[in-house]
C-alpha cells in the first residue's frame, strides 16, 4: 500500500452539501473522489455527473445497495484497494460521505491508522495540494 498521506476519508452528515464538495473535489485533475456509498468504479467513469441523476436508474440503485452492504464492514485497507484500481492516475484519492464518523475512525483503529478531524474542510484541501 503506497503513503497513506495521499488518502482523504471525509465523514459528513447528511445535507451538509458533501455533495457538491466531492464533485468540487473532482474538477481537480489530481484528485479522485467517490461520494457516499457510490461504487469506486462509477465514480471513475462519471466524475463529471452527480449519483444523483444515477439514482433514478434501478441498476444503479441495486448495485450501489450491494456495494454498501459490503463497505459497511470492508476493511479501510480493502476499501484504499478499490479507490486505487479505480483512479486514473490521480494523486490524491478519497471519499466524501461514504462513512459515519463513528465507523470511520473504528476501521482506522482496527488498522493501526490515525485521523484528522478539521472544520472548514474545503479551505484545508485547496492547502494542501
Amino acid at each position: 500500500m503506497p503513503s497513506y498521506d495521499r488518502y482523504f476519508l471525509v465523514a459528513s452528515r447528511g445535507l451538509t452539501a458533501s455533495t457538491w464538495f466531492s464533485n468540487a473535489l473532482n474538477q481537480h485533475p489530481d484528485i479522485f473522489c467517490c461520494h457516499g456509498r457510490d461504487r469506486p468504479s462509477w465514480t471513475a467513469g462519471n466524475r463529471d455527473n452527480s449519483s444523483a441523476v444515477a439514482l433514478k436508474d434501478s441498476k444503479y440503485r441495486e448495485d450501489r445497495m450491494i456495494f454498501e452492504i459490503a463497505q459497511r464492514t470492508m476493511d479501510i485497507n480493502v476499501y484504499l484497494a478499490i479507490l486505487i484500481a479505480s483512479a486514473r492516475g490521480q494523486k490524491y484519492l478519497g471519499n466524501v460521505h461514504g462513512f459515519v464518523l463513528t465507523e470511520l475512525l473504528d476501521r482506522l483503529e482496527k488498522a493501526g491508522l490515525s485521523g484528522c478531524m478539521a472544520t472548514r474542510p474545503i479551505w484545508r484541501f485547496w492547502r494542501l495540494i
